[in-house]
């Protein structure tokens, strides 16, 4: 005879769960957002290269340029006047996952898309922010440049800066920042990524190492900007794997499956101590 037991659920376990849940799901977005990030700086890469080069005339005319994701996935980066930016001067267009040679290149000046002049004034709002800088928040380092990359998401405006490199052969992490803008285009909220700008060298036999590692102060887990970057230099990289400490966890980037794994920092440290 089977009995029907009547079993409760502890509620620290239903909690512990659901804390569990939450924390998968902001690794997920957190990957996404990164990989996409990527994807839009490797399309502007390419694309800078081949305006400089073919374009060259038009550099004096160009106010800058921003690359978003179209309806079909595809990559656009677009070059905009700088006396109106309003006026797209050039666009390419680049597969999902850009390639150096882009899909179509329109080099007739058109007027820009209603999402196109979102992201210009977006861009166009942090350029005037980073010259300015009253309050002192924006740090500048020797050897580092800001990228400004600026998102239209469902329901949020963003801008993320990041720290590029100007020398050869060295990898920045770090001096990142998230910026969020109201309807009007202006700045409601801004933070810091990252409490200082990390360099990784990667050139040369001597920095042939397995896997690099960074701690955080002002977050727990990867950003962004970190999985960003990482796979921008990717192809440059001696090592496969990089570690983020928080407070109370760890993550791990896997560059070559491009794939990020979360755990706790004590689950993390038993494990290490286990295998020495």
């Amino acid at each position: 005879m089977i009995k029907n037991l009547n079993m409760r659920i502890p509620l620290s376990l239903i909690f512990f769960l659901f804390v569990c849940w939450i924390q998968a799901q902001n690794i997920k977005a957190i990957e996404a957002e990164g990989k996409l990030l990527y994807r839009l700086e490797k399309a502007s890469w390419y694309a800078t290269d081949i305006f400089v080069d073919t374009y060259h005339i038009l550099t004096g005319s160009t106010g800058g340029y921003v690359s978003y994701p179209s309806s079909e996935n595809l990559i656009i980066t677009s070059f905009y006047d700088k006396e109106d930016p309003s006026l797209i001067l050039v666009r390419f267009t680049f597969q999902e996952l850009p390639e150096p040679e882009p899909i179509e290149i329109t080099a007739v000046p058109s007027p820009a898309t209603s999402n196109e002049q979102i992201l210009i004034a977006m861009r166009e709002t942090v350029k005037k922010e980073l010259q300015n800088n009253s309050e002192g928040f924006f740090q500048f380092y020797k050897g580092s440049a800001p990228n400004v990359i600026p998102l239209l998401r469902k329901n949020e405006l963003k801008t993320y800066i990041i720290s590029a490199s100007t020398e050869q052969g060295k990898l920045l992490l770090g001096n990142d920042y998230e910026l969020i803008f109201d309807k009007k285009f202006n700045i409601k909220r801004k933070r810091k990524l990252h409490n200082s700008l990390i360099a990784f060298d990667f050139q040369g036999e001597e920095h042939k190492i397995e896997s690099t590692m960074h701690s955080h102060v002002l977050s727990d887990f990867i950003t962004v900007t970190d999985i960003c970057t990482l796979l921008l230099y990717k192809d440059f990289l001696s090592w496969d794997f990089h570690y983020v400490l928080g407070k109370k966890y760890i993550t791990l980037f896997d560059l070559k499956r491009e794939s990020l794994v979360m755990m706790k920092l004590k689950a993390w440290k038993k494990i290490s101590n286990f295998k020495k």
